[in-house]
This record gives C-alpha cells, sequence and structure tokens, in this order.
C-alpha cells in the first residue's frame, strides 16, 4: 500500500466513524408518557424545597411539584417532549428548562422556544385551607 492508498483509507475510516457517530446523537429518544387519572395528595412536609419560591419536588410517580414565583403550587410531568430530557424550575426566567438542548417552557408546561415541539403535561394543584396537603390531579 502506498501512502495515498493509505491517506484515503484513513480518511474513508474517520468519515465512517464520524457518520456513525452523528446518526447516534441524532436518533429520536422515546418520550417517557405522563401518568394519567392521577388523584394523589401530599404533604408539604414531606417536601422541605416547596417551602421557598423556586423549590421543587419529584414525587414517587415522577411529577414534578415547585413553588412557582407567583406563590402558587405547580405540576409538571418533567419529560422534555424533545428528546425526554428531565427539566428543571427556575424563577428567572421563570418556568422550566431543559438542559439537553435548552428547551423552554412557561410555568404552565407550554413550550416557548428550543427544539420541543409540544407542552409538557400539566397537572391541576390545590392547597388545602390549612396550608398543608396538596391535593394534584389530572387535568
Amino acid at each position: 500500500m502506498d501512502r495515498k492508498e493509505f491517506l484515503t483509507a484513513i480518511g474513508f475510516g474517520a468519515a465512517a466513524v464520524l457518520v456513525s457517530n452523528c446518526v447516534g446523537a441524532c436518533k429520536k429518544t422515546a418520550i417517557t408518557p405522563a401518568p394519567t387519572g392521577v388523584n394523589l395528595t401530599v404533604k408539604l412536609s414531606d417536601y422541605p424545597d416547596l417551602a421557598n419560591v423556586g423549590g421543587m419536588g419529584t414525587l414517587p410517580n415522577g411529577i414534578l411539584v415547585a413553588l412557582a414565583v407567583s406563590g402558587s403550587y405547580i405540576a409538571v410531568w418533567p419529560h422534555c417532549t424533545h428528546q425526554n430530557g428531565i427539566v428543571s424550575y427556575h424563577t428567572v426566567p421563570e418556568g422550566f428548562t431543559c438542559p439537553v438542548h435548552g428547551a423552554r417552557f412557561t410555568d404552565t408546561g407550554a413550550n416557548i422556544s428550543g427544539p420541543a415541539g409540544s407542552p409538557l403535561t400539566q397537572y391541576t394543584v390545590a392547597l388545602n385551607t390549612a396550608g398543608t396537603i396538596l391535593t394534584i390531579t389530572s387535568i
């Protein structure tokens, strides 16, 4: 094998590696489906981070609850609708952000920007009159 044949073979090998990596990285990731028929109660004392604005708690079924800037509790299914990354709540700018590709969602789960084409699944949250129990239900 002469030098030209060697360099050509190396070039094709490198191209094959690059193409296979891109195809693997760009493949579509299955989105974890949001729970339906949700009707549960949560003691706020079990989630101390929810005492502070911007605080979050993940329930045993995977639903993310946060204390919004407005003082209301909000709940969403935290799997980004683009590639299943787990979103987190931020107070500035207010809403949810996916760390994978930067998709942003409002505090109600609506898509603001980024590659996600669908909103996050939102749940209804009600606080009891004593301010100690949250009831989370499917919309």
